[in-house]
């Protein structure tokens, strides 16, 4: 997989129930959420996940990209929105909207090179 060529440390879960155990088990950096996951859809998951007080950065990914679709990801909780298939650079700029995010929580104590090597979850 690109991610892991890049150096992080990826998991992945197949359905919804999964996904949010995972999440919750690992918290990753990012978590990269199908909408259309069975047994737990994507916006229930995210909004699970807020519910928590999880400050994973996650994206919807979805066929659809509607202006309705992105706001209904951004009301469940999700931090972007991506059609299908994500392009990489977009994985890119958001590992690194991540990055400056922890730096700012961190005040900025957090490295590059400590984010690089990040955990990431996804729930194909």
């Amino acid at each position: 997989m690109v991610l892991e060529s890049e150096g992080h440390t990826v998991h992945t879960a197949a359905d919804g129930p999964s996904g949010l155990y995972t999440i919750l088990r690992v918290r990753p950096d990012v978590a990269l959420v199908d909408v259309g996951l069975p047994g737990l859809d994507g916006y229930r998951l995210a909004e699970r996940l807020r519910s928590a007080g999880l400050r994973t950065y996650l994206i919807a990914l979805t066929g659809y990209g509607r202006r309705e679709d992105k706001k209904r990801a951004r009301d469940a909780g999700f931090d972007a929105h991506v059609t299908k298939p994500p392009p990489m650079d977009y994985l890119l700029q958001a590992r690194l909207r991540r990055f400056r995010e922890i730096g700012n929580e961190n005040q900025g104590q957090t490295t590059i090179s400590g984010f690089r090597n990040g955990e990431i979850v996804v729930c194909p």
